[in-house]
């Protein structure tokens, strides 16, 4: 389940401190190396000044502000190594205006059931923070596509506030937050590895039990540049979108490559079909299934 490490620790750790003991003593392949790590968190969340200089830093360059930063509006970044990042998210109560609190539940993502292709590791920097209700699923059970069932498993409804360290493990737990009862902020060490853009994320429905959509991801804008190809791409194209089709990291991407290629070239569906039918995963060969059917149809 996503894990609470108790740590009790007054230590207090700088930023570049921090960043260098992650580099220096972290195997961010290995989960029981990253928890060792957590005492290092608590003792960065310990450190009362790091956020507040970061954020002046920040404001005196405010044209340039957080240039890299490709999360929600939430989000503060304070840089990382080559495989981790350390962020701060900000957590608020909710509107008391019917339409703005709308709003903020699809900017901040409350209560929108969802999953990571990352693991990160939390703890409460400021505030009683946000409540949550988590969830766990085995990703190898599902295919991965919207209105698909997923046996999600109910682990506990629980808070992060000031202090409290939690551990949420990729693509295997699912969690609903709620607002906040007061601003509060929660800083990350936020694991990143080869294939976390290439890797879905989802969107949940609890009433159902399924795969509600897809989280965009890095991922996102390569399934979208494959769509465009079919409207505006040339030979050089379709040579491109067949590496793609054989060879892609992402399921999405390669069943987007598919769908443009029988498009643009039309006689040669059988083809692209074949190769995606020889595809390790199920979503590519079965959309490969439902072309060749539709070509048998007309």
């Amino acid at each position: 389940m996503a894990i609470t490490i108790d740590i009790q620790t007054e230590k207090v750790m700088e930023l570049e401190e921090y960043k260098e003991y992650i580099t220096k003593n972290v195997d961010i392949s290995d989960m029981d190396s990253i928890i060792e790590s957590a005492p290092a968190l608590k003792a960065l969340g310990n450190n009362r000044r790091f956020m507040v200089d970061k954020l002046n830093q920040e404001l005196e360059n405010w044209r340039n502000f957080q240039p890299s930063n490709r999360y929600t509006a939430q989000t503060m970044l304070f840089g990382g190594g080559s495989n981790f990042l350390v962020r701060a998210n900000v957590w608020e109560p909710p509107s008391h205006i019917p339409e703005q609190e709308e709003i903020e539940k699809k900017l901040f993502l409350y209560r929108v059931p969802h999953d990571h292709n990352f693991t990160f590791m939390t703890v409460g920097y400021l505030g009683s923070g946000y409540e949550t209700t988590i969830f766990e699923y085995e990703r190898n059970s599902v295919i991965g596509m919207p209105g698909e069932k997923v046996p999600l498993r109910f682990l506990e409804k629980t808070s992060l506030p000031q202090g409290k360290i939690m551990l949420y493990r990729a693509c295997k737990d699912v969690h609903s937050q709620e607002h906040s009862k007061e601003f509060s902020i929660s800083l990350n060490l936020l694991i990143q590895h080869e294939t976390m853009h290439s890797t879905n994320q989802y969107f949940f429905d609890l009433d159902h039990n399924t795969i509600d959509a897809y989280v965009p991801t890095g991922g996102t804008s390569r399934v979208m540049l494959c769509g465009l190809a079919k409207h505006v791409g040339d030979g050089r194209t379709v040579e491109l979108l067949t590496s793609l089709l054989k060879s892609h990291m992402n399921d999405r991407v390669r069943v987007g490559a598919l769908d443009s290629l029988c498009e643009m070239v039309p006689r040669d569906v059988e083809r692209f079909c074949s190769v995606a039918l020889e595809d390790a995963h199920p979503s590519v060969r079965l959309a490969a299934n439902e072309k060749l059917q539709t070509l048998e149809k007309n």
